[in-house]
């Protein structure tokens, strides 16, 4: 029972507003670290798959505005180099290049780009169920790693995961 009082004492704590759902799993796995990061707010040092992680979202990134600029929908070898000049931006051990850049092509050659996606695109939804601007939002907020849109119907994309 001790223990539940401390929890309640440190939820108190910290500030109202939006929790992501990155925020609400750390929070069910490790109270501890859910403190320090959203109560202390100290740094996440991230590490190998952090650093790995972020060089793959810009080099998606850099892709797909490479793609709106020329107004195509592929352009795969184009992916390689942007790939290798991602991994490089994140001091990634070499040995992790051939997975990185394979990695890279395999997702390019399997999305091709429409004017309609939106990459890493952030949103808000209030507790009342409206829609809010990301950092106006007291409810739930995210970032999608990719949207589109055709018509009535959305498509949503885990690039981690490649879930669709």
């Amino acid at each position: 029972m001790k223990n539940k009082g401390v929890q309640h004492q440190l939820l108190k704590q910290i500030p109202k507003g939006a929790k992501s759902w990155s925020g609400l799993r750390c929070w069910q796995t490790c109270k501890l670290q859910f403190w320090f990061k959203y109560g202390e707010k100290l740094p996440d040092v991230g590490g190998l798959p952090a650093k790995f992680g972020k060089a793959f979202h810009s080099a998606r990134h850099q892709y797909f505005d490479h793609l709106a600029q020329i107004d195509k929908d592929s352009d795969w070898d184009t992916m390689d180099k942007i790939a290798k000049a991602a991994f490089h931006e994140e001091n990634l051990p070499l040995e992790y290049m051939d997975e990185f850049k394979a990695m890279a092509r395999s997702y390019a050659e399997e999305r091709s780009y429409t004017p309609t996606m939106l990459i890493e695109h952030r949103f808000g939804i209030n507790r009342d169920e409206s829609i809010s601007t990301f950092a106006e939002c007291d409810g739930f907020r995210g970032i999608l790693d990719g949207l589109e849109v055709n018509g009535d119907t959305g498509t949503i994309t885990d690039a981690k995961t490649s879930r669709t």
